[in-house]
C-alpha cells in the first residue's frame, strides 16, 4: 500500500508506504509475483494496524486519488466527506480514443517513463501511486487545454466536483 501526497501537480516526500497484511492467506504465486516471503508478510501490520498512519495522511481538503476509485473504496474504510477521484475517468474524458485505460497503457501512451508490473522492484505500491498521480496531473492538463469547450471543464472545477 502506498500514498503519495502531490502539491500542484508535483510528487512531495511525505508518503506513507507499507506491506499490508492481508486477511486472507496468501498464494505462493501472488508471493512469488510480488517478490515477498511469507515470513515478510506475516510479520506486516494489517490495515487496521495502519488506519491510525492512513487517517492522519488523508486529513484536509485534498482528495483520495486511486486509478479506479470503485475498488479502492472497498478496501479503505469510508471516510466521511472525502473525495475520491478515479484517474481512470478523467483518462476517459481526456483522451477518449484511447482504448486501453489500464495505467501502465495510459503511463506509456503519455509518455511516462515505461515500466511494466513484471519489471517493478518491491516498492512497486510506491511506483504505482506515484504514476496514478502523474497520470492524473497529465489528465488535468490535457482536460484543461480544451478551453472554454462546453464539454470540458478546467482541471480546479473537476478536482472540486469529482467522486467517481
Amino acid at each position: 500500500m502506498a500514498m503519495i501526497m502531490f502539491i500542484a501537480g508535483e510528487p512531495t516526500e511525505e508518503r506513507l508506504v507499507s506491506i499490508v497484511r492481508p486477511e486472507h492467506a496468501v498464494s505462493n504465486a501472488a508471493l512469488d509475483l510480488l517478490n515477498i516471503s511469507r515470513v515478510r508478510i506475516e510479520r506486516s501490520p494489517s490495515i487496521g494496524d495502519l488506519m491510525p498512519e492512513i487517517q492522519a495522511f488523508v486529513t484536509g481538503d485534498l482528495p483520495i486519488v486511486t486509478h479506479d476509485a470503485g475498488g479502492s473504496r472497498n478496501l479503505l474504510p469510508v471516510f466521511p466527506g472525502k473525495r475520491w477521484i478515479s484517474v481512470k475517468s478523467f483518462a476517459e474524458r481526456a483522451w477518449p480514443l484511447e482504448s486501453d485505460l489500464r495505467l501502465e497503457s495510459l503511463a506509456d501512451s503519455i509518455g511516462l517513463q515505461h515500466w511494466s508490473l513484471d519489471e517493478l522492484p518491491i516498492d512497486r505500491a510506491e511506483t504505482l501511486a506515484l504514476t496514478t498521480g502523474l497520470v492524473l496531473c497529465e489528465a488535468l492538463t490535457a482536460l484543461s487545454s480544451f478551453g472554454s469547450n462546453a464539454a470540458a471543464v478546467t482541471a480546479d472545477q473537476r478536482l472540486g466536483s469529482q467522486w467517481n
